[in-house]
């Protein structure tokens, strides 16, 4: 849909003029709106590129984790659990 590949722009954008600035991204919405597929295309614009070195994926719980094949964002930042 338009707001999936707005994403994706912005995203190829940012590979594309090897911008040094680091690029922060939240995609949210309900199950089932296609999130981990949004996620997915951009993991494989990274590797197209040879850059998966350079992106780093978090998700709020473990099961989501599992899905993107990310960290939770408390393994991310090394926030404590409690």
């Amino acid at each position: 849909n338009a707001d999936q590949t707005r994403v994706l722009d912005i995203v190829g954008k940012h590979l594309a003029e090897r911008s040094a600035e680091q690029l922060l991204m939240y995609v949210s919405g309900v199950g089932g709106t296609g999130k981990s597929h949004v996620i997915k295309s951009i993991v494989g614009l990274f590797q197209l590129m040879g850059r998966e070195h350079n992106l780093m994926l978090s998700a709020p719980t473990g099961a989501a984790a599992i899905l993107i094949n990310g960290y939770t964002i408390h393994a991310l930042t090394f926030l404590p659990k409690s």
